[in-house]
């Protein structure tokens, strides 16, 4: 079946791309700035939220954990979790990332209001592209 021969290339992609934005999430928990602007959404006053040293030290965490949980499906890793609950929170992490492609309907998201900004224009062409493809190989990996 087609989807059984792309699942493990998928499945390696995403895992890369998990580990690429963790190692980014580093560098700005450890007080790197760069790029930083255009990672959350702004309004007319400037940035509508900015990013504490703890929260992209969990972001990056959770991403190591989303790529370990890929490398358990793909076969690279072994878990002493049951093979249902790696499914079943492989299952979670692709819905996950669809619902930050849909978006909130108003700031990120394919279905965004605001459009205008840095960080939407980055977001339309990045961003919720690049969170559909982790969903679809997550999914992939899953299903």
């Amino acid at each position: 079946m087609l989807s059984d021969i792309l699942a493990a290339p998928l499945g390696s992609l995403a895992v890369g791309i998990l580990l690429a934005a963790a190692t980014i999430q580093m560098y700005w928990a450890l007080g790197g700035r760069i790029g930083v602007a255009l990672a959350y959404p702004t309004s007319t006053r400037g940035a509508i939220a900015r990013p504490t040293m703890t929260v992209s030290l969990l972001m990056a965490i959770a991403m190591v954990l989303a790529a370990d949980l890929m490398l358990v499906r793909v076969g690279i890793f072994t878990t002493r979790i049951s093979p249902i609950g790696v499914r079943v929170a492989c299952g979670a992490l692709a819905l996950g990332f669809l619902a930050r492609a849909i978006g909130d309907f108003r700031q990120v998201g394919f279905f965004k209001r605001i459009r205008q900004s840095p960080f939407a224009r980055l977001d339309s062409r990045v961003y919720s592209p690049v969170c559909l493809f982790l969903a679809v190989a997550i999914a992939a990996n899953t299903l």
